[in-house]
């Protein structure tokens, strides 16, 4: 609340508004790092806000959302995965975990997550090559899913994936099942807008958080992204001044003349 006398904030300059950012890797990673240490927002807060984010832009697009397998990573991409997961349990969808790593990897906010998810008895499963091209090719099972979630890998990812993933991310195009990414496909790097090896997911939707990633805007990322939605999970807006900027400066926003 503004006191008699003080100046009120300036409104945001048109490169600050949240849907028209265009962040870096580097920027991404520096944006979750002033908010958590400099602005003591819990990192479970900004997933949990992510994650909801997700589930509302499935809804909202109006996606097949009645049997859903989540591929899970093992760092905070596959974290929001889970966390999708319980919310769309929550509202009623059929969810299976397919794990695309060893559990006992997971850490921090992701493991409070993973905890949550077993409690909950949702589904879970090895996202071996083999087990999903029983689950996604065969179009006469029952239970096949109707929608999948690409949460494996994150911003973070610099290298080639290893194997098994060139062939997973193979089967799951090969399934024609409509596929949303969560933050970016995984596999594609987040500043070039090109796959870091042999393959990248290809996405109908990307559900990228705070703003558009770098490589988003690249000739060609389209393939994998397909239409991007951007959902604001909470960060500060002056966490994302400092970490485009570099700036220590509190203030949200610089004055405008």
């Amino acid at each position: 609340m503004n006191t008699a006398g003080s100046n009120p904030l300036p409104n945001p300059p048109p490169e600050y508004r949240r849907r028209g950012l265009v962040l870096t890797r580097e920027q991404v990673r520096r944006i979750d790092q002033i908010a958590i240490e400099d602005f003591g927002v819990p990192g479970i807060v900004l997933m949990e806000n992510a994650a909801r984010g997700a589930v509302q832009a499935i809804y909202d697009e109006k996606l097949s959302h009645q049997n859903v397998l989540i591929l899970c990573g093992g760092g905070n991409n596959g974290g929001d995965g889970l966390t999708i997961g319980r919310h769309l349990h929550n509202g009623g969808s059929r969810v299976t975990i397919g794990l695309c790593t060893d559990p006992a990897k997971y850490q921090g906010d992701a493991l409070i997550n993973w905890n949550i998810v077993q409690a909950m008895k949702l589904d879970l499963a090895e996202a071996t090559p083999e087990w999903l091209d029983g689950r996604l090719l065969s179009r006469a099972l029952p239970d096949r899913p109707t929608l999948l979630i690409d949460a494996i890998f994150g911003t973070g990812l610099t290298a080639s994936p290893r194997d098994p993933f060139p062939a997973i991310a193979a089967i799951v195009h090969q399934s024609q099942i409509p596929v949303v990414a969560i933050d970016l496909p995984s596999g594609l790097d987040c500043d070039t807008g090109q796959p870091l090896g042999r393959a990248a997911i290809r996405a109908g939707l990307t559900v990228t958080f705070v703003g558009i990633k770098q490589g988003f805007t690249r000739p060609g990322a389209d393939a994998y992204t397909g239409r991007i939605k951007v959902v604001d999970i909470g960060c500060p807006v002056a966490a994302v001044h400092r970490a485009m900027h570099g700036g220590q400066d509190s203030t949200p926003f610089p004055e405008q003349k």
